[in-house]
């Protein structure tokens, strides 16, 4: 991931990173709670495209990863950032 600047961002990630072991419906509901808990966009924007790629990864093809940021998981936190 990217550097992210703020003080929190490395909880953030390194919670991102532990649920992904634990299934798609925990990374849904992260998402779903990521979207009301964290205000800095870069740290948004972050989760939405490691989640992405991780929903896509049974898919080599990179239209995949772009189509997964449009689902109703991912377009939540897509247009956070971009509201933000």
């Amino acid at each position: 991931m990217a550097p992210i600047h703020s003080p929190f961002s490395t909880d953030a990630v390194c919670e991102f990173s532990r649920l992904l072991f634990l299934g798609t419906t925990v990374l849904q509901q992260f998402c779903a709670a990521a979207v009301n808990a964290i205000v800095s966009p870069f740290v948004l924007q972050d989760i939405a495209l490691e989640a992405a790629h991780y929903l896509a990864r049974n898919n080599p093809n990179p239209a995949q990863v772009t189509n997964q940021l449009r689902s109703p998981t991912l377009n939540s936190l897509v247009q956070k950032c971009v509201q933000m």
